[in-house]
C-alpha cells in the first residue's frame, strides 16, 4: 500500500493520469487534490522537468514538496518535520486518514508555512557563509546584469550570508551594474590567467575569509528562478568535502546521474560548488590546464579523496550552447582538444593522448602544448575505465 493512493492502482495507470494532467483520474488515484499540488510548483513549469506528480514520485517526496505545499497538514499523521516527506510516508505504513478540518483551497494561508515550518526548518541550521564567484573575459552588459541579477532574484538569506566575488580577466572591458544589496569585490587582471585560475584564487579569498561553500558560475548563463534555496539543501545532504555541480538548462551534460542521490563520474565547471574541506584537500582546479577538462581532472581528484561527485537532479543553471552547433570554425574546438590532450596526459593515457594530438597538429600543427606533470597516484580502475568513454562517463542514455 502506497500512502498517497486513495485505491490500489498499476504504474502504468499512475503515469498515464500524470502525465496526461487527467486531475479527474488523479483525484480518484491520489488522497490530495493534485489540481492545488500543480499550482504550487511554479519552479517545474517549463525546465526541463516530467509531469508535477511524476516528478512527485521521483523527487518531490525526498524535497518534501508536499509540507511545503502544506498538503500533508489536512491528515492525522505522526510526522516528524526534521524529517523528508519520503521518510515519513515510508515509514508510515498505511493509507492516510484526512483529519476533515481542513479543505484544498486556495484559502491556506501560506505565511504560515513561512512562520512555521521554514522556521523551524532555518532554526536547526547554522548559518552559512556562501560566496559566489565569476571569472569574467570580455562579456557583454547585458550578459553580466542578467547573470547578477539572477544572483539577487535567488536571494533569501534567512540561513546564509552570502557575498559576490568578481575576477576579471579584461579590466576596462567589462561593465557592472550597480549591486546595493549585496557585499562584492572585484579583483582584476590584466594577464587573462583563465578560467580555473581565476576560480581558484577567488576560491582561496573566499574560504580564507571565512566562506563555507563556494559556488562558482560561468559568465554566458544564469540562475534559474528561485532555486538556490534548493541548490543549497542538496548541498547539505551530502557528505562534507563533495563536488556538486549544478544541472543545467536547456540541455544537460549527457552524462549518467543516479536519479535520486545525483551521484555522477565527473562535474562540470560550467555551475559548480565546492566546500571548503574540498578545497583544502585539492586545492582547487589544477593551474596547468590552459582551459577546459580541468573540472574533469578536479572530479577525479576528489573521487581519489575518498569525496563524491555529484550533480543537481533538478535544473539550477541556464547555459544554452545550441548555437555553437552552427558554428563551422568554433575556436572552442582546438581549445577543448588541447584540455583533453592535458586529462590523458596527466593520468597516463598515453594512447588517447597521441590520437588527440593528431587530431590537433590537423587543425594546427603551430600549437604550443602545454607543460604537464604525470599525476603520481596510480589510477585506480574505476577512474580508469571512464576514459573509454567519449567524455569520461557513462552516457545518460545507455
Amino acid at each position: 500500500m502506497n500512502s498517497l493512493l486513495r485505491r490500489e492502482s498499476t504504474c502504468r495507470e499512475l503515469a498515464y493520469a500524470a502525465d496526461s494532467n487527467n486531475y479527474e483520474e488523479l483525484m480518484d488515484i491520489l488522497v490530495f487534490d493534485p489540481q492545488f499540488y500543480h499550482s504550487k510548483q511554479v519552479d517545474l513549469v517549463n525546465i526541463g522537468h516530467p509531469s508535477p506528480i511524476r516528478h512527485l514520485f521521483y523527487h518531490g517526496l525526498k524535497e518534501s514538496r508536499l509540507s511545503k505545499s502544506s498538503i500533508l497538514r489536512a491528515f492525522n499523521a505522526p510526522f516528524d518535520r526534521s524529517s523528508s516527506d519520503y521518510v515519513n510516508l515510508s515509514n508510515l505504513r498505511m493509507p492516510l486518514t484526512q483529519s476533515g478540518l481542513y479543505y484544498y483551497s486556495s484559502e491556506l494561508p501560506e505565511n504560515e508555512l513561512k512562520s512555521d515550518h521554514a522556521a523551524n526548518a532555518l532554526s536547526e541550521r547554522p548559518s552559512l557563509n556562501l560566496c559566489i564567484g565569476i571569472v569574467f573575459y570580455k562579456n557583454t552588459f547585458n550578459e553580466v546584469r542578467r547573470l547578477i541579477g539572477s544572483v539577487l532574484q535567488n536571494n533569501v538569506q534567512e540561513s546564509y550570508k552570502l557575498k559576490l566575488m568578481f575576477y576579471d580577466n579584461c579590466p576596462g572591458e567589462t561593465s557592472f551594474p550597480p549591486i546595493d544589496s549585496i557585499p562584492f569585490e572585484i579583483f582584476s587582471d590584466t594577464t587573462n590567467p583563465g578560467f580555473g585560475v581565476g576560480h581558484n584564487r577567488l576560491m582561496s579569498k573566499a574560504f580564507l575569509s571565512g566562506s563555507d561553500i563556494y559556488i562558482g558560475l560561468n559568465p554566458d548563463g544564469f540562475l534559474l528562478p528561485s532555486v538556490l534555496p534548493r541548490i543549497l539543501s542538496f548541498i547539505a545532504s551530502k557528505p562534507p568535502g563533495s563536488l556538486v555541480e549544478l544541472n543545467t538548462f536547456p540541455l544537460p551534460h549527457p552524462k549518467w546521474f543516479d536519479p535520486h542521490t545525483g551521484e555522477t563520474e565527473w562535474a562540470s565547471g560550467v555551475a559548480f560548488a565546492i566546500d571548503a574541506l574540498g578545497y583544502s584537500r585539492t586545492n582547487g582546479f589544477d593551474s596547468s590546464f590552459p582551459m577546459y577538462c580541468e573540472d574533469v581532472d578536479l572530479s577525479f581528484r576528489f573521487k581519489l579523496c575518498g569525496f563524491g561527485v555529484f550533480v543537481t537532479p533538478f535544473s539550477s543553471f541556464w547555459h544554452d550552447i545550441v548555437p555553437r552547433w552552427y558554428q563551422s570554425d568554433d575556436p572552442r574546438r582546438i581549445k577543448s582538444l588541447i584540455g583533453e590532450w592535458c586529462l590523458c596526459s596527466k593520468w597516463g593515457m598515453t594512447d588517447r593522448a597521441e590520437q588527440i594530438l593528431k587530431d590537433i597538429a590537423r587543425i594546427d600543427d603551430s600549437v604550443t602544448l602545454p607543460s604537464i606533470d604525470p599525476f603520481p597516484v596510480s589510477l585506480p580502475i574505476p577512474i580508469r575505465q571512464l576514459f573509454e568513454y567519449p567524455r569520461y562517463a557513462r552516457s545518460l542514455f545507455w
